[in-house]
């Protein structure tokens, strides 16, 4: 079973949708979910779909720069470098 070890917040898809961003942990192993959740018209609580991903916490460095350059494509090398020295300054301050 699932254990849910953090939740950092949501976004709203649509009326009856959100995408759910938590850390979890399953048979020791933890890892980043990000799913979508649906509101249940009966009891108006969001309940979790198969749609998402989860994600190892050693690739969301990665992930994150890939995303990044769809939202801003770097113009130059010195906007990449300064992109990954971000994510290496975000890495260190969460050991």
């Amino acid at each position: 079973m699932e254990a849910v070890l953090k939740h950092y917040g949501d976004v709203e898809k649509n009326k009856n949708e959100i995408i759910r961003v938590q850390k979890k942990a399953f048979k020791m192993n933890e890892f980043i979910d990000v799913r979508v959740y649906y509101k249940d018209k009966e009891s108006g609580e969001f309940k979790p779909t198969s749609k998402g991903v989860a994600i190892r916490e050693g690739f969301l460095p990665k992930l994150i720069e890939l995303l990044v350059d769809v939202v801003d494509p770097p113009k130059t090398l010195k906007d990449v470098e300064m992109i990954q020295q971000g994510i290496k300054n975000h890495e260190s301050d969460n050991e």
